[in-house]
């Protein structure tokens, strides 16, 4: 990148002080439920839930999955979890309904081996998360698109162009 020219040499040599190895989250199975405790807390403050705790079976479930996507993947898990979380607890009901995780349960006719393409797979499910994840505010706040928008740190226009995409609020 420096040969390029696309980074700056000096700012590489400011900020490459050592050279650290991090194996993925699969290799580190450990650590997985202090990250889950972190991001849980994280994300209830930021909804202003009493999550407190993660239930044994999606615990065991977290800790025997692979993440490919490492620890960005578990925490956008945690994150939809705390949000459709509807105790202090997170459980099955959270993750999905047959206790897999999001990324690999897909409710609503969101079926993963209908598409060919990683991009249209990728671009589905973004649309299916982002569609239960604004209807999952917008239940939460009773609907009010101001506090709901302020929340998912979107415009209200924004918002109103999502709801209206995914059908979200019609009689």
């Amino acid at each position: 990148m420096m040969k390029s020219g696309e980074f700056r040499s000096d700012l590489f040599y400011r900020i490459a002080i050592m050279d650290l190895k991090l194996p993925p989250l699969r290799e580190r199975k450990a650590d997985i439920p202090l990250l889950v405790e972190h991001f849980m807390r994280r994300y209830a403050e930021k909804y202003r839930k009493r999550v407190t705790c993660v239930s044994p079976e999606v615990s065991a479930l977290w800790l025997d999955y692979g993440w490919p996507g490492n620890v960005r993947e578990l925490q956008n898990a945690v994150n939809q979890a705390v949000l459709l979380c509807r105790g202090d607890s997170i459980d099955l009901d959270a993750i999905g309904a047959s206790g897999r995780l999001p990324a690999a349960e897909c409710a609503d006719g969101f079926d993963p081996g209908a598409y060919s393409s990683l991009k249209d797979l990728s671009q589905a499910a973004s649309c299916h998360y982002e569609k239960i994840m604004i209807a999952a505010v917008l239940e939460r706040v009773g609907g009010n698109r101001s506090q709901a928008a302020r929340e998912l740190d979107v415009t209200r226009k924004t918002l109103a162009e999502k709801m209206e995409k995914y059908g979200i609020g019609r009689a």
